[in-house]
C-alpha cells in the first residue's frame, strides 16, 4: 500500500465523524440521566444523612424494628439526622415537638 493514494470522500468522512460523535453524545446523555436518577433514588431510599442502606442502625430500620409509629418515629428521625444536615437545633426542636405530640395523645390532650 506504500505509495498508493488513499481515496476517500472528505464529505463522507466528516458525515461519519458527525454521526459517531452524535451517537457518543447520545450515549453520554443517557449515562448522565441514569446517574441523576440513581442519585435521586439514593436521596429518596437511603439518604446519606441516615448513614445509608448498609447501616444496620439506619433510622427507618430502627423505627420499623421498634414499631414506633408516626410521632415517635419522626422524633427518632430528627434525632438521628440532627448532626448531619446543618440544622441541629431545629431538628432537635422538631424531635421534641413530636415527643410532646405523642405524650399529649397518650394523656388525651390531642390539640390537632
Amino acid at each position: 500500500m506504500k505509495g498508493e493514494e488513499i481515496d476517500y470522500d472528505k464529505g463522507e468522512y466528516l458525515r461519519e465523524q458527525f454521526i459517531d460523535n452524535a451517537a457518543f453524545d447520545l450515549i453520554d446523555m443517557q449515562i448522565e440521566k441514569q446517574q441523576l436518577k440513581f442519585n435521586k433514588m439514593e436521596n429518596v431510599n437511603h439518604p446519606n444523612h441516615y448513614k445509608g442502606k448498609d447501616n444496620p442502625y439506619e433510622v427507618i430500620k430502627v423505627i420499623d424494628a421498634w414499631e414506633l409509629g408516626f410521632s415517635l418515629g419522626n422524633a427518632i428521625k430528627y434525632i438521628g439526622r440532627a448532626n448531619a444536615k446543618g440544622k441541629q437545633i431545629e431538628d432537635l426542636q422538631k424531635a421534641i415537638w413530636y415527643i410532646q405530640h405523642e405524650i399529649d395523645g397518650l394523656l388525651g390532650n390531642d390539640k390537632q
